[in-house]
């Protein structure tokens, strides 16, 4: 099972708008009992120090903790309530300004 939760969470977009929202999408082929992995998209985000970004509600940022991890040119994101590490690369969205981070496959 934690296998499925790691190949869902890779093939996932996060995404950190300007505006303080977080953006989380998966592919459509998400099993039901991921479903509720969805109630983390448009929640807000915080960057708590230089490696970690919390997300979650005003005054309440504990619904997921993103360590960022940059090791041999690469970036990682650990995901601190689970022991997942995922390889991503980071694109910025010249136009808006955004940072959209994908999983690399």
């Amino acid at each position: 099972m934690l296998n499925l939760i790691k190949e869902r969470f890779e093939s996932a977009k996060f995404k950190f708008n300007e505006n303080g929202i977080f953006r989380l999408s998966f592919k459509d082929d998400i099993p039901p009992f991921l479903e509720e992995l969805k109630f983390l998209d448009n929640k807000k985000w915080i960057q708590e120090s230089v490696n970690t970004v919390s997300i979650g509600e005003n005054n309440d940022y504990s619904l997921m903790m993103i360590e960022i991890i940059k090791k041999n040119d690469k970036i990682y994101f650990s995901l601190r309530e689970t022991p997942l590490l995922i390889e991503v690369e980071k694109k910025c969205l010249k136009s808006i300004k955004n940072h959209l981070l994908i999983p690399h496959n």
